[in-house]
C-alpha cells in the first residue's frame, strides 16, 4: 500500500490492523507488510486476498478458513495451519508461491477450484490436484524437482495452461482427453524433446518460447490441427524454418493469450468496480 493509493506503509512497522475488520463493505484485501504476525483482523466480506510473506512463520492462516465468501487466495511461503484451508470449499481462484506441494495436499479437496497458479515450489509430481475435475486455468513456474505432469491428462475441463521454466520435463502428456484446452504455452523447457501428444490435441494456440526443440522433433506440430503457433527456439536458423513450414499460421506473440495467470486474475478484480 502507498503512493499513488495513499501514504506508504512501512514494511518494518507492526501495524494495528483491526480496523481493517470494521469496514463493513470490504470485498479486497492486498497486504504486504511482513512484521504482520496475526490475521484476526480478516473481514468476513471479503472476495479475494492476497498476502505476501510474513517475517514471523507462527502466524496461522486458520482465520481465512472462516472467509466463506473467499473466491480468490494468493499466498506466500506462509504455511501454518495451512492445512486448514481446506474449509474454503467456495475457493475458484488459488495462487501459491513458494511452497513443497506435499504443503499443499489439501487442494485436493477445494473441488471447485477453476484456476490455479503454483510458482517456486518444489515437489515430483501433481497427482494431489486429481481430483480438480473443474480445473480451467492451470499455470506451472520452476517447480523444483517436477518429473512428471501426466496427471494434467485428467483435467477434462482445461482451458488454458501454461507452464514455464521446468527443466526436468522431457515429455508432454496425453492431450487428447483435454477437448475444451484452447490455448497450451511452453516456456523454456529446454530438455523438452517428445512433443507428439500436440498431434492428436484438440489445443486451438500454441506459443513456445526459449526451446531446444529441432525440426524433426517439432513433426507432430506441422501435423497438427493447431490454428495459432509462436515459436521462438533458441537457434535462429530453427525458428526461421519451422516458421516457413508453418506458413500463415505464425502469429506475434502480443496477440497470443500467454498471459501470466497471476496477473490475469489480480487484473481481473482490480477491474470490478
Amino acid at each position: 500500500m502507498g503512493e499513488a493509493y495513499g501514504p506508504v506503509w512501512k514494511k518494518e512497522v507492526n501495524y494495528d490492523l483491526s480496523f481493517i475488520k470494521k469496514i463493513s463493505s470490504l470485498k479486497g484485501l492486498s497486504l504486504f507488510l511482513p512484521k504482520t504476525e496475526r490475521l484476526d483482523f480478516l473481514p468476513m466480506t471479503l472476495d479475494w486476498l492476497t498476502l505476501g510473506e510474513f517475517n514471523k512463520k507462527e502466524v496461522s492462516l486458520e482465520p481465512i478458513s472462516k472467509l466463506g465468501k473467499l473466491k480468490s487466495l494468493d499466498l506466500v511461503r506462509n504455511s501454518k495451519d495451512i492445512d486448514k484451508l481446506s474449509e474454503l470449499k467456495q475457493l475458484e481462484h488459488a495462487s501459491f508461491t513458494g511452497y513443497p506441494l506435499n504443503q499443499l495436499e489439501f487442494l485436493n479437496k477445494l473441488t471447485g477450484l477453476k484456476s490455479l497458479y503454483l510458482g517456486f515450489c518444489r515437489g515430483e509430481n501433481l497427482y494431489f490436484l486429481r481430483n480438480l475435475k473443474k480445473l480451467r486455468n492451470l499455470e506451472l513456474l520452476r517447480i523444483n524437482n517436477l518429473n512428471s505432469i501426466s496427471s494434467i491428462s485428467g483435467f477434462s475441463e482445461l482451458e488454458w495452461l501454461r507452464i514455464q521454466d521446468q527443466a526436468q520435463i522431457t515429455e508432454l502428456p496425453c492431450l487428447s482427453n483435454l477437448i475444451k484446452l484452447n490455448h497450451l504455452s511452453l516456456i523454456n523447457l529446454k530438455n523438452l524433446t517428445c512433443i507428439n501428444s500436440l498431434e492428436r490435441s484438440h489445443v486451438k494456440e500454441l506459443v513456445i518460447l526459449d526451446s531446444n526443440l529441432t525440426i524433426e522433433q517439432l513433426a507432430p506440430l506441422v501435423k497438427s490441427k493447431i490454428k495459432r503457433v509462436c515459436i521462438n527456439l533458441k537457434r535462429k536458423k530453427e525458428t526461421q524454418n519451422i516458421e516457413k513450414i508453418l506458413g500463415n499460421r505464425i502469429v506475434p506473440y502480443a496477440s497470443t493469450k500467454s498471459e501470466n495467470l497471476k496477473n490475469k486474475y489480480y487484473s481481473r478484480w482490480m477491474d470490478k468496480p
